[in-house]
């Protein structure tokens, strides 16, 4: 097996370990069912019983590719999430999330002059620590969507922002601030003492 087979292999486990036991229930258009029941009527009069094994190799390709279609909107990357206030402090917490082995962060981005000090590697969190020599640091956290995530909220206000379809909180605490979103069966937490631009430059470059 090729180094790019495996990963790809390895790719396929990780997003599908990531999928949630049980789908929402896919609700059908009437022109789909109308199409499907002629398909049927045709089929119990015996017009597509025989069939060459050219189409029939077609056939279960297309029942495949509509199966991963529905799959693929029934399952958004981006999950449902509340924030609860506090009188100190506000929670995250995804809706109805699930509990998977969390895989590692795959970051695009790093400010210049930043060098990882601590990377810690547990089965439901992984964390990173980055530092400069003149002590600006920021911490990169992923947990399982189970995992509450508490910012404060006492002092400080906080801000939405989408992109790419996929909704950032960014929330302040002194001089650091910090950003919280969930993607792909994970909540992300990024926290440090650097600009909000280069925060969201380091968020927007993690893709899973």
């Amino acid at each position: 097996m090729s180094v790019f087979e495996e990963a790809c292999t390895i790719s396929n486990r990780r997003w599908a370990a990531s999928l949630p036991t049980e789908l929402e229930a896919v609700e059908f258009s009437k022109q789909h069912q109308k199409r499907m029941n002629i398909l049927f009527d045709k089929m119990r009069r015996d017009k597509y019983h025989r069939m060459t094994r050219k189409a029939t190799i077609a056939l279960i390709a297309a029942i495949l590719f509509i199966s991963m279609t529905v799959t693929a909107f029934a399952i958004p990357a981006t999950r449902e999430f509340i924030i609860q206030k506090f009188f100190d402090h506000s929670q995250y917490s995804v809706v109805n999330g699930e509990q998977n082995e969390v895989s590692n962060i795959e970051i695009g981005y790093i400010p210049a002059g930043f060098n990882l000090l601590n990377d810690y590697n547990g089965s439901l969190d992984k964390i990173l620590h980055y530092k400069t020599a003149d002590n600006k640091w920021f911490d990169i956290s992923k947990t399982t969507l189970k995992s509450n995530i508490v910012f404060d909220t006492e002092t400080y206000s906080h801000e939405e922002f989408v992109e790419n379809g996929i909704e950032y909180i960014i929330y302040y605490d002194g001089d650091m601030t910090g950003c919280i979103w969930n993607n792909k069966g994970f909540i992300y937490d990024i926290s440090g003492n650097i600009s909000k631009d280069e925060l969201i430059k380091i968020a927007l470059s993690i893709t899973e």
